[in-house]
């Protein structure tokens, strides 16, 4: 058997040859960098808001991160920018884009290349919905399937299995985000059931030989998200055994409250180091003064990763409160060292009928829905108008937990001189249904 000689033992290698080959490599790199994206010849019609044609040609289609321009023949150019897309049909070799100014643009005749660009077509429209429905997260892997809601009628999608949820995405625009750590998860057979607080959940199937890799891949965002909060458990109490670190690392996955009785029964050392652990993110003061108002003990805390610049832990908690014309759930949670920090107060009655800790589980599913986003439970209706906050109300369009945030919001109070009086304040107000900001100053 032959075999290739490398230089001898104190032997110099060519160096006009490794320079050479270096200079053909980047030679290589730097013709890729040139490489057109992909483009489609096809035809075009554009219909108006009642159906009829207003436009029509033919156009060269091409893709950019922002758009899909169309170069068209004896004619204007134009671009779709893929934030107004509100809607992807597909079928019989036409792909049409329904927009969201109610005017849909219809594609055909792009022969072979007609597959290749209802794929990029789709994985745009689907990272915009995504966007749109606030979920930002480590994509693990994807799938093709079939979803079908319970007592519903079922739908082909995109199934996305992220590190801390899973994503259905269908093609006329809707998505479901089922979060794992409040999903009950079932594997029947070549099915999987995935079934949420509120009583809703959906069915996954026709994963065809994909239905073991997709398990597989949510296994694996089940065993990352325990633990990574295991992980957690050990820098609050680094000598604490392995068998607490167990039991209360179900206190610490990632976006759900815990009960704060449950955390420090588990002695000194973890509630010491969840002292210190509020004190560092700015929330002593609050935790102290809050605690006056949780009569029951009731109080929940929670940590979020990922939220706050610098790689450290968001950190939040519930506490009921019987204060004034009702029942109330006060909301506070850490910021990042540079922005303002509120404390906000919901309507516990408007979450839910079965009392403070059905209304807690309601306002906890809800913050984790809308990756614990504020802005857009406490803008007014009017505010969510304007053009900087369209994804916003793209989100209410699908996601039903931000309407119901909404509704129970009663206000907020900015953290500076008197807080503690004028949440009191707050606390005896109404809720206030998203019509006005409720902004105590």
């Amino acid at each position: 058997m032959s075999r290739t000689r490398g230089p001898n033992k104190g032997e110099e290698p060519d160096k006009d040859a490794e320079q050479a080959k270096q200079a053909e490599k980047t030679d290589d790199e730097a013709q890729e960098d040139k490489t057109p994206p992909p483009s489609w010849p096809l035809s075009f019609i554009w219909r108006d808001e009642d159906g009829s044609e207003a436009d029509s040609g033919e156009a060269t289609a091409t893709e950019s991160d922002e758009e899909l321009a169309f170069a068209v023949k004896g004619a204007p150019d134009f671009s779709v920018p893929w934030n107004q897309i509100e809607a992807v049909d597909e079928g019989d070799h036409r792909l049409t884009l329904r927009l969201h100014d109610g005017t849909a643009l219809n594609l055909h005749k792009a022969g072979r290349g007609h597959d290749h660009l209802t794929s990029v077509v789709m994985a745009h429209f689907g990272k915009k919905v995504l966007k749109e429905a606030l979920a930002e997260e480590t994509l693990i892997e994807e799938f093709a399937g079939h979803a079908t809601p319970f007592g519903g009628d079922g739908r082909d999608c995109r199934v996305l299995v992220y590190e801390n949820a899973l994503c259905l995405t269908f093609a006329d625009g809707d998505v479901a985000r089922l979060p794992f750590v409040f999903a009950g998860i079932a594997r029947d057979g070549w099915n999987f059931d995935f079934s949420l607080p509120d009583g809703s959940g959906w069915t996954l199937g026709k994963l065809g030989r994909s239905t073991d890799s997709f398990a597989a891949a949510v296994d694996q965002a089940l065993s990352k998200m325990h633990t990574r909060a295991s992980e957690f458990v050990r820098t609050l109490a680094p000598a604490l055994s392995p068998l607490k670190v167990r039991r209360l690392s179900e206190c610490f996955l990632d976006g759900r409250a815990a009960p704060k009785k449950d955390v420090l029964a588990a002695g000194n050392a973890i509630s010491d180091g969840l002292m210190r652990e509020i004190e560092r993110v700015g929330l002593g003061p609050s935790w102290t003064a809050l605690a006056a108002l949780d009569t029951a003990d009731r109080t929940r805390i929670g940590i979020k990763r990922g939220l706050v610049s610098g790689g450290k832990a968001y950190v939040f908690f519930m506490v009921p409160a019987e204060a004034g014309s009702g029942r109330r759930i006060v909301l506070e949670a850490s910021s990042d060292a540079s922005g303002s920090r509120a404390t906000y107060v919901f309507d516990a009655g408007a979450l839910s009928d079965q009392g403070a800790e059905a209304a807690m589980d309601v306002l906890n599913y809800g913050l984790y829905t809308v990756n614990f986003r504020r802005e857009p439970v406490y803008l007014s209706n009017a505010q969510l108008q304007k053009p900087a906050y369209l994804r916003y109300r793209r989100a209410l369009e699908r996601i039903p937990a931000l309407s119901v945030l909404r509704r129970a919001f009663v206000g907020r109070v900015m953290h500076n001189e008197d807080w503690n009086a004028r949440l009191l304040t707050l606390l005896g107000t109404d809720a206030g249904g998203g019509d006005e900001e409720g902004t105590v100053q």
